[in-house]
């Protein structure tokens, strides 16, 4: 059965009195201050930005079995034709690049990441013009091949007419409510991530897009410059 009964934004109280969290979001908020402050000195930061952001294309892509190298990848971006004659895997990448900057530029235009700026990184990423996944559609996550009992299906997403619409503009408010949801942006950007990957909107591209998002949060909320951080690598 599909699970229709995901609980909506934002989350218990107790997230936020959580001992352990709490050390962590301290010892996380020094390292992304860190990281930020030596962005801004760098005098082209777009270079670095640029580089890691085809790093970390690369890297989000092999998660979802999208394999290419690094010359390959120099190539396509080096070279237009080339980039037009590239393998599908190298498109995959660069369009993941595209899709991170096309984020960037849309928030710096609306100041806020809402289903709209989702659903254009998601369309940018594959390339397509489709939107939410339709009603009627069966998304589950299975066990791997190498796992005890392999295929077993161990997640139904929600599914039916309207839901993932709600579940989504609940998301959204819940990220761009900085007076009612006082909870520090890192822990939001963690809520956040989990019930994205929950409600699973889009039939493929997911992944690539949840991790796009976590970018973006982070230069909405003013923790990063530039989306400089290479997540994969963590």
């Amino acid at each position: 059965m599909p699970f229709n009964d995901l609980p909506l934004l934002p989350p218990s109280a107790e997230i936020d009195n959580d001992i352990d969290i709490l050390k962590k979001l301290v010892s996380a908020s020094r390292e992304l201050a860190s990281v930020n402050i030596n962005v801004i000195r760098l005098p082209n930061p777009y270079t670095l930005v640029n580089t890691i952001a085809l790093q970390e294309a690369k890297t989000s892509t092999e998660i979802e079995n999208i394999f290419t190298t690094e010359d390959e990848l120099c190539k396509a971006v080096t070279d237009n034709k080339s980039e037009e004659k590239a393998e599908l895997a190298v498109k995959e990448v660069l369009r993941y690049r595209e899709a991170l900057w096309a984020g960037y530029r849309a928030l710096n235009e609306t100041k806020n990441l809402n289903l709209q700026s989702v659903l254009s990184i998601f369309r940018q990423i594959k390339n397509k013009t489709s939107g939410i996944r339709p009603p009627q559609a069966n998304v589950v996550i299975k066990r791997g091949q190498s796992e005890p009992r392999p295929g077993e299906v161990i997640n139904t997403h929600p599914r039916g007419a309207s839901i993932v619409e709600r579940l989504m503009n609940n998301l959204s408010s819940y990220l761009n409510d900085h007076k009612n949801y006082l909870t520090d942006p890192l822990i939001k950007m963690c809520v956040a991530h989990y019930q994205f990957k929950a409600i699973h909107p889009f039939q493929d591209g997911n992944g690539r897009t949840g991790r796009i998002i976590i970018l973006i949060y982070l230069v909405q909320t003013g923790l990063l410059h530039q989306p400089v951080l290479y997540l994969q690598s963590i």
